[in-house]
């Protein structure tokens, strides 16, 4: 994420907004959180076919290709089931708005919430015995 950053900075003029331990808490947690839906795939043996149409479902739905502000209210209020929407989210207000980390506590306590939750699910469908 760090790399996506510089480049986005240095070789787009991207502005990484006014408070970087926003956007650093942020970036962190929702590494955290795509790590842990990983882990947890994995341990529910889902193979990488298989995440392909969630995920882009995700993307599509929480803001990655479309902003969500285009999209019907209904489609806004389904999207707040996955991790993109938060994350989008997220990076808008920091990135977009200048908001700091206190206007992001939401996102970021979502995206905590994901990664515990899934990672909770990865440790117990894990084998140890393996």
């Amino acid at each position: 994420m760090a790399i996506f950053f510089a480049i986005g900075a240095l070789a787009f003029c991207m502005g990484l907004g006014r408070d970087s331990l926003a956007l650093l808490v942020l970036t962190v947690v929702m590494v955290l959180a795509a790590t842990a839906i990983g882990l947890a795939a994995a341990a529910l043996g889902i193979s990488g076919g298989a995440l392909i149409a969630p995920l882009v479902i995700g993307a599509l739905l929480g803001g990655c290709i479309v902003p969500i502000d285009f999209m019907p209210a209904t489609v806004r209020t389904i999207a707040l089931i996955f991790p993109q929407t938060w994350a989008c989210n997220g990076f808008q207000a920091v990135l977009v708005r200048g908001h700091g980390l206190a206007q992001i506590l939401p996102q970021i306590g979502v995206l905590a919430a994901f990664a515990v939750v899934f990672f909770a699910i990865a440790v117990w469908r894990f084998d140890f015995e393996e």
